[in-house]
């Protein structure tokens, strides 16, 4: 069956006439990493629905947790965010009171945001709901494939990363 799962998400894809049997290849990261995006995804979102969060402001409370006192590139960055959807959740997470924003004094252009008390008591609350998945994974998963996925997921980022110039060439050339 899982063959067969494989066959119909490269023929989405890819069209039929690029199908090649065998084990999985490059053509299926973007399914298989998908899905399971979405099963976690669905997961946490089971942890900030309670809250009334979302995966976006958690990931800024998150890192402003961390970090203590971030500027807005730095906190779009480490949110993994991009800057008009954060500018959006920082509107929203102040008229909540859970995070405060201070003008830098050098530049009243540049913003640094902290967590308010309740942001700090919102993250304690929230976070250890996260444990339960974690050690689901844990159970299911050894820890070396939970590591060899870590790294492999980074080698793939940095690779990707890396050749953004050379994918833009590359469609460009596809798409004449």
């Amino acid at each position: 069956m899982r063959d067969t799962d494989d066959n119909v998400e490269v023929e989405i894809l890819h069209g039929a006439d690029q199908h090649k049997p065998g084990p999985p290849g490059p053509q299926h990261i973007w399914f298989k990493f998908q899905r399971a995006r979405d099963r976690l995804a669905a997961q946490f979102r089971r942890v900030f629905d309670p809250f009334d969060l979302t995966d976006p402001q958690w990931r800024v409370l998150r890192a402003l947790s961390v970090a203590g006192e971030l500027d807005t590139m730095t906190l779009a960055d480490r949110a993994f965010l991009l800057s008009p959807s954060l500018s959006r959740i920082l509107r929203d997470l102040l008229a909540r009171k859970l995070i405060q924003r201070c003008v830098d004094a050098n530049d009243a252009r540049r913003f640094f945001y902290t967590l308010t008390n309740e942001g700090h008591d919102m993250v304690e609350r929230v976070r250890p709901r996260f444990q339960p998945i974690y050690d689901r994974i844990s159970q299911e998963m050894p820890e070396a494939d939970i590591v060899q996925l870590c790294e492999l997921l980074d080698r793939m980022s940095a690779i990707l990363l890396r050749d953004i110039a050379l994918d833009d060439v590359a469609l460009e050339s596809a798409q004449k």
